[in-house]
């Protein structure tokens, strides 16, 4: 050892193998530090979010002259919190692998997958003039065939925008966390940065500032100099009000394609639905989708070309549900898991047992209210039995021509009998589709019936069993009859829609009221002037009508005869004006 405070630097160390300790003794020194003020500054991730917002229009694809992709969606429906009962059933025992595997997207618990579906199409969109078409050339359904679900489960009617302020799903309009009024709605924290694909990106986790609305929580990689969001995982509040769905999450992934121009590559989307009852499975649904060969700026003369051929916003070409195994083995973007392969077959395999052929028989005519056979549908099964206070009990019975007879023109016809009053009651109809796109029509019915008189149109419509059983309504406290009337009733209508959305309808109807039961027909001949005259046994309008509408961008799901219409983002105007004529077919007025 070292004796005695040595404060040389130099130190001599003995040769190995002895040891040795040698101590150094430090001086300190102290130092005086000049004044530091620390102040708050801006959240690093405030200032990367109101970039991101102040350039997400020069990163959305909307402000292309055009652009076009393909697009492969995948929509699974599953049942989940199975209890052991329900999974012992006899059914379900060919498919115990079911619940022996766990799919890599099913939470960590079984499931039973009974629908799913896959789409892979065509994408085209022009800024000027607007258009769009979606051209599926690949469609695959379990179970199912049918032409208007393969056109709603296709990209376009599915489809969400995170860019957008406001994220339209289950039909409710959710703050987007990068909308113009994030800042008032979110708390945003930056949390990690890397390089993902190339980019360094900056993580911002972001949590709604208040309970109650309808937004999101979660977090978001945005690339860095660019403020593009690279990718954003999240998931709907927990308190956020919306109808059956007890969780939802949502993820997308961007890449860049061309003028600073980012391009949705996967999205997935996951809703689970509140349960029906406690001890029933709940049901989940799952969207999948995938996009690439991206086309931007496509040349001005191809895209004329397509949508002068393709009329409508979705075309199923004619042999995409004829797909073979190999065809969707090259097409499709993701292979499909364990359980998403055996779907297909299991849901196959159910639908030919008997007992399940029936059920969905059933099922069908129930949620249709019609039952096919060969070229003749029958129905609506809703109205085959009813009751109202004219005609006691009343049977009614419907045909008409079905697909199979002709996807042009439909021929209905009905007849009724009521036990009270003894009368048989019958209509016909008559409707050719001339065109379906842009759509051109001729339509023409008959019918000799009764209807309540405030509304006969809504009666006659939906006259079943539920709808009609007592027809009273509630005054008072008190159950009072309503007042129904003989109606003798002759329309006939041309309809006619152009591409932008423009529709016009002109038709002629002649429609004779009679009073039943015990009340008569009451009229004013001036504004102070009642009367009550029992020799009014009936009145008779004739009344041409003109109606225009116009609905921009207006979405539809189509069958060959009717179609379900989904709305549009913008205001619908409509107009009609109705022309009553006295003394044509017995018409007892004139009106505007």
């Amino acid at each position: 050892d070292l004796k005695g405070v040595i404060r040389d630097s130099a130190r001599k160390i003995n040769a190995a193998p002895k040891e040795q300790t040698v101590n150094f003794i430090l001086d300190r020194s102290d130092y005086s530090l000049q004044e530091v003020v620390i102040v708050p500054g801006e959240n690093p991730a405030i200032r990367i979010i109101k970039e991101v917002i102040a350039r997400k229009h020069s990163h959305n694809k909307k402000k292309l002259d055009s652009y076009g992709y393909e697009a492969y969606n995948k929509i699974e429906i599953d049942l989940d919190d199975l209890s052991d009962k329900f999974k012992g059933r006899k059914i379900f025992k060919p498919f115990k692998f079911v619940f022996n595997n766990i799919d890599s997207v099913s939470e960590a618990k079984p499931f039973l997958p009974f629908f799913l579906s896959e789409t892979v199409s065509d994408f085209h969109y022009r800024k000027t003039p607007l258009d769009r078409r979606e051209i599926i050339k690949a469609s695959k359904v379990s179970g199912i065939n049918d032409v208007s679900i393969s056109q709603f489960l296709g990209n376009m009617y599915i489809e969400s925008d995170i860019y957008a302020d406001w994220i339209e799903l289950m039909q409710r309009q959710f703050i987007s966390p990068i909308s113009q009024v994030g800042m008032v709605s979110y708390r945003y924290y930056l949390v990690d940065s890397q390089f993902i694909d190339n980019f360094w990106c900056y993580k911002i986790q972001f949590f709604p500032k208040s309970k109650g609305g309808l937004t999101f929580e979660g977090d978001m990689w945005v690339a860095d100099s660019v403020y593009a969001v690279k990718e954003i995982s999240m998931k709907m509040t927990k308190d956020a009000d919306v109808n059956f769905v007890r969780n939802m999450s949502m993820y997308n992934q961007f890449v860049p394609v061309k003028d600073s121009v980012w391009m949705l590559k996967k999205e997935k989307l996951i809703i689970n639905f509140i349960k029906p009852q406690q001890k029933s499975p709940g049901i989940i649904g799952r969207k999948t989708a995938s996009y690439k060969n991206f086309e931007v700026n496509e040349p001005a003369h191809t895209l004329d070309s397509l949508f002068k051929k393709e009329k409508t916003d979705v075309t199923l070409s004619d042999s995409a549900g004829l797909r073979d195994a190999a065809y969707w083995n090259k097409i499709r973007h993701d292979t499909l898991s364990f359980n998403e392969q055996k779907v297909y077959g299991m849901i196959d395999t159910l639908r030919n047992l008997p007992v399940v052929k029936t059920y969905l028989d059933v099922i069908q005519t129930l949620y249709l209210g019609y039952k096919d056979w060969g070229p003749v549908s029958i129905g609506n099964v809703f109205s085959f039995v009813s009751f109202n206070s004219y005609e006691g009990w009343r049977l009614k019975y419907g045909m008409s021509t079905s697909n199979k007879f002709s996807k042009n023109v439909m021929l209905g016809a009905y007849a009724a009998y009521g036990f009270r009053d003894r009368k048989i009651k019958y209509g016909g109809e008559f409707l050719w589709l001339i065109k379906k796109s842009p759509r051109l029509s001729i339509a023409a019915s008959y019918r000799n019936d009764i209807s309540a008189v405030s509304n006969y149109n809504v009666f006659y419509a939906n006259g079943g069993l539920l709808a009609n059983f007592g027809v009273r309504r509630v005054e008072e406290g008190k159950y009072i009859q309503l007042k129904l009337v003989g109606v003798q009733e002759f329309k006939a209508e041309l309809y006619k829609e152009w591409k932008l959305g423009y529709s016009f309808r002109a038709g002629f109807v002649n429609r004779t009221l009679t009073p039943l039961g015990i009340f008569n027909f009451s009229y004013h001949t001036t504004a102070s002037d009642f009367r009550k005259n029992t020799d009014i046994t009936s009145a008779t309008i004739s009344e041409f009508t003109f109606t225009q509408r116009f609905a921009w961008q207006e979405k539809f799901v189509s069958g060959e005869f009717n179609r379900l219409s989904l709305g549009s983002k913008y205001p619908i105007v409509f107009l009609q004006y109705g022309l009553g004529r006295k003394r044509i077919l017995n018409g007892d007025f004139n009106y505007h």
